[in-house]
């Protein structure tokens, strides 16, 4: 199989339209919206410039290629996979604003799963919410923070998953009915579940958390 090589940079959003559109030569089975930055810092402390392009990245990028993707295989059996977090369904304190990123995308993927549900439509979406990855993605996220300030990633990765164990749950869900898998962020035991936000497609449902 030829392996094609498209490189982006996905915090230019001129640079991720053409992207797409070199994906138009081919039919796209299964698309998966995986690249994110991390910021491992409290919102008071933030560097304006670094929030803006990890929302670039993590909202406006995965925004983009969700919707034309969505749009152009809602009537085909694609599938779509988007990487949210579990900090996309709890508000971290030391990454808040990625964790608000990854609200976003859990909530767009929602809202595409009851879409496509009500209209029948053979597309799929699958949302994947990992936990802590034995990944260089933290390190990454930590650049800015002074050597004493970074945690033991050796005992930190001594508890989580392999990127491997991530990357076989993933097969799971693509192959299950469910939307969401997540990777339990206390215990990191892998669980598999349907949408979690109130939506009001369901009127018998109350529409709005705020509300109780």
């Amino acid at each position: 199989t030829d392996i094609q090589v498209m490189p982006c940079d996905l915090s230019d959003e001129s640079a991720v339209y053409e992207l797409y559109e070199k994906t138009k030569a081919y039919e796209v089975a299964v698309w998966v919206n995986n690249a994110g930055l991390g910021n491992l810092c409290p919102i008071l402390e933030t560097d304006v410039h670094k929030a803006i392009q990890l929302n670039r990245v993590n909202v406006d990028a995965a925004a983009i290629l969700t919707l034309l993707y969505a749009q152009d295989y809602q009537d085909k059996k694609g599938t779509l996979i988007n990487i949210s977090s579990w900090n996309g369904y709890s508000i971290t304190q030391g990454n808040p604003v990625y964790s608000a990123t990854k609200f976003y995308l859990s909530a767009l993927s929602e809202a595409l799963y009851w879409e496509l549900k009500r209209g029948d439509k053979p597309m799929k979406v699958k949302l994947i919410c990992p936990a802590a990855t034995k990944t260089a993605f933290i390190k990454a996220a930590s650049a800015d923070k002074k050597p004493e300030e970074i945690k033991d990633y050796d005992n930190l990765f001594a508890k989580c998953n392999t990127a491997e164990e991530v990357a076989e749950f993933i097969y799971e869900m693509y192959e299950s009915e469910e939307l969401i898998g997540y990777a339990d962020g206390t215990d990191y035991t892998f669980h598999k579940t349907g949408p979690k936000l109130p939506h009001t497609y369901n009127k018998s449902e109350n529409p709005c958390l705020l509300i109780r």
